[in-house]
């Protein structure tokens, strides 16, 4: 199941594209852009007419990525419902399809972050004065985030039965709900909340759903060197819930 979520989500287009998009960046900051390696944290891509520094690209690795992950890991888990029935005519329970599930995406973007690490380390020994490290690094956490996002995609994708709706309401958790989590004061802002009891309410859904968006800011954290290792194990436990619930309402499905 592990090795059949990786074939199913790695010949996804979209997924592709990602490879691609990294492989043809590297190529052509090796072909037409200069490289400042500054330190162990900070470097700068300069090109004729501008230039990108670590803390930028990075930043553009923890939002392009989760956005075709989004679009791309939804598709492939509904087309996997969509053909249950014969996945579950053999011996395989729900539990274990949720979990090896989760673990094959997993490993699919741990191998293209050893990919993207790879890439980025023989350009800096080509291009630059030196490694960053920190940078190096940093890109190696985003599995975690994906992680997170994903177990909340299969969790949607569960309750919805729609690629259309899941990937809507996972863009929304992203951009509104999640924050509000984080601050529930936001409510009040967002949604126009001055009731307490929806407030404290809120304060309950943040240890239910998955804290995608800590499992993200782990890059930045570790590029920053403010990384704290307990928030790993935060956003793994965050997972628990959602993965229980989703195992739920895969057992209640008729196939």
């Amino acid at each position: 199941m592990i090795l059949f979520t990786i074939r199913k989500n790695s010949s996804d287009l979209l997924i592709r594209a990602s490879f691609v998009i990294t492989i043809l960046f590297v190529l052509v900051v090796f072909l037409f852009a200069d490289v400042e390696v500054n330190n162990l944290h900070s470097f700068r891509i300069t090109f004729s007419n501008f230039s990108i520094a670590a803390d930028s690209l990075l930043l553009q690795f923890g939002f392009i990525f989760p956005f075709i992950a989004i679009l791309g890991f939804s598709k492939t888990f509904i087309e996997l419902l969509d053909s249950s029935s014969l996945i579950f005519s053999k011996p395989i329970s729900r539990t274990e399809f949720i979990l090896k599930n989760t673990l094959g995406v997993f490993l699919l973007t741990f191998l293209y972050c050893i990919c993207t690490c790879s890439l980025f380390l023989i350009l800096f020994l080509i291009k630059g004065s030196a490694i960053p490290y920190q940078f190096i690094l940093a890109l190696s956490f985003l599995p975690l985030g994906i992680l997170a996002l994903y177990s909340l995609i299969i969790f949607l994708s569960l309750t919805f039965e729609s690629y259309a709706v899941t990937v809507f309401v996972t863009f929304l958790y992203l951009a509104v709900i999640h924050p509000v989590l984080i601050n529930p004061e936001m409510a009040k802002v967002v949604f126009s909340i001055e009731n307490l009891d929806y407030i404290k309410k809120i304060k309950i859904l943040k240890y239910i759903l998955p804290n995608v968006s800590e499992g993200i800011s782990v890059m930045k954290d570790v590029f920053r060197g403010a990384f704290e290792v307990q928030i790993i194990f935060e956003v793994l436990l965050s997972l628990v819930p959602v993965q229980i619930l989703s195992v739920y309402l895969l057992r209640k499905k008729e196939f």
